[in-house]
């Protein structure tokens, strides 16, 4: 479940004008760069706050940048990866690679596949108490693991990053503009 977080970047926007009158083609790349590095400061903040039960959730955090379809700008996401369904086969060995961020975990005595891109949202937002009216809710198939589940406080790691780093970030695009316009001089 992504969270919408936005920041608005002070003398952007007339710098992004000058730059579109200067040349297209710094434009662009400097746009691309600048958002490319605010997601990797943001992503470095949040692996750090993931909290480590198995690890995986903090290994899981990736980022991505990506146009607009209007073509008016670019839009970092910073949040838990998902594996693939299908598995590509090791030409080494001949068998499928393992999955990089699901874990196996040992819950009374049986293994639980733990899949970071699905519990993210309940690890940073919490979840309230649940009691269910049918059992097998909370079952496997084989073991019924009981009628009701606590409510789990929220442990936030992604929020607080963007906070942290919301300065830093906006200097990083605004550094990466500037670096375009002396560019542009030339």
């Amino acid at each position: 479940m992504p969270i919408k977080l936005s920041a608005t970047v002070i003398g952007a926007r007339e710098l992004a004008n000058k730059l579109r009158e200067l040349e297209g083609k710094l434009f662009r790349p400097a746009a691309r760069k600048g958002v490319d590095d605010a997601t990797k400061l943001v992503q470095t903040e949040a692996r750090a706050r993931a909290p480590q039960r198995t690890g995986s959730l903090g290994k899981s955090i990736g980022r991505k940048v990506a146009a607009l379809k209007s073509g008016k700008g670019y839009v970092g996401v910073v949040g838990p990866r998902r594996d693939r369904k299908v598995r590509p086969i090791d030409p080494k060995t001949g068998q499928m690679r393992p999955a990089k961020y699901r874990r196996t975990v040992k819950y009374q005595g049986q293994a639980i596949l733990v899949n970071p891109a699905k519990i993210a949202h309940l690890v940073e937002f919490g979840r309230a108490a649940v009691k269910v009216k049918k059992k097998r809710v909370l079952s496997d198939g084989r073991t019924v693991f009981g009628a009701s589940v606590r409510a789990a406080e929220a442990k936030p790691f992604i929020r607080p990053a963007w906070a942290a780093t919301k300065g830093t970030a906006t200097d990083a695009i605004r550094g990466r503009f500037a670096a375009a316009v002396t560019q542009a001089r030339r």
